[in-house]
């Protein structure tokens, strides 16, 4: 009998160990788990805070735009950020010179861009619109569609001025960086 009580000790002792093993587990597993949930918060906080301003500051870069036709849309990289370059057509324009009681900021009076003489077309020359290529509200990145701009995530539309229509989930319009027009047409990203 004695012999059972002493294998029941080691057996109780044993199974005692692995449970606490077990929670000890659980509770690395957990923290471990919270930890990325936070650092994964604090890059995202971070990503959408710096996409609100654009530093005069960062090295320009000239995009090649002989390539782009009339109604196409090219995409680059300028300093980590996806920035479309988009031709306008006559068609476009026309378009862009109606005032719509559809927009959410028309005028882009909220809009975060450089000082353009004409805020319906939001650019420094007609032909070419250039604003970062991710969405104002979840920062999807932007596709050409049916003559709008359009988010590849909740599909919020915005006009080829980047103006955002109203019911959107967005409420901004697209986000213009830094740049000069050359005079042979090519684009120099966040230079003089």
């Amino acid at each position: 009998m004695s012999e059972d009580s002493g294998t029941s000790l080691d057996t109780a002792q044993i199974a005692n160990k692995v449970v606490k093993k077990r929670q000890a587990l659980r509770v690395a597993t957990k923290l471990v788990g919270a930890f990325g949930v936070l650092a994964f918060v604090a890059v995202l906080i971070s990503s959408m805070s710096n996409s609100e301003s654009v530093s005069n500051d960062l090295p320009s870069m000239l995009v090649d735009t002989s390539g782009i036709e009339e109604g196409q849309i090219d995409y680059t990289v300028w300093h980590g950020r996806p920035v479309l370059i988009y031709r306008r057509t006559r068609e476009d324009l026309q378009a862009l010179q109606l005032t719509s009681p559809d927009l959410a900021d028309a005028t882009s009076e909220r809009s975060i861009q450089p000082d353009f003489p004409n805020a319906q077309l939001r650019s420094l020359t007609a032909e070419w619109f250039v604003a970062f290529s991710s969405g104002t509200d979840m920062g999807c990145p932007i596709k050409l569609d049916s003559g709008r701009l359009t988010d590849t995530c909740a599909g919020s539309s915005y006009d080829l001025a980047g103006r955002v229509y109203l019911d959107q989930p967005a409420k901004k319009n697209l986000a213009v960086p830094p740049y000069t027009v050359k005079p042979n047409g090519d684009i120099l990203l966040g230079g003089q």
